[in-house]
């Protein structure tokens, strides 16, 4: 007689932040058109010089809502996931 040996479930999953990342990545790009690295690259090199600058600049000239443009900011001044 054969056994067979059920697929077990993961006990732990990721937390809902990588989802969260993952959605930000992919609605920015519906949004805006342009990827967040191609966002990195436009904020370090026509943006302010601090982050704080910067999310303002993203919100005032660029249309951004709050949290991308926190988001975007922090990543362009290289915080946050790599």
């Amino acid at each position: 007689m054969r056994f067979t040996v059920p697929i077990r479930r993961l006990k732990y999953a990721l937390h809902p932040a990588y989802d969260m990342m993952a959605a930000f990545e992919t609605n920015l790009v519906k949004r805006t058109g342009k990827t967040l690295e191609q966002w990195i690259e436009i904020v370090k090199r026509d943006g302010p010089p601090t982050e704080k600058e910067r999310r303002q600049w993203l919100l005032k000239k660029h249309g951004f809502s709050t949290n991308y443009a926190r988001y975007t900011a922090e990543r362009a001044a290289g915080m946050g996931a790599p």
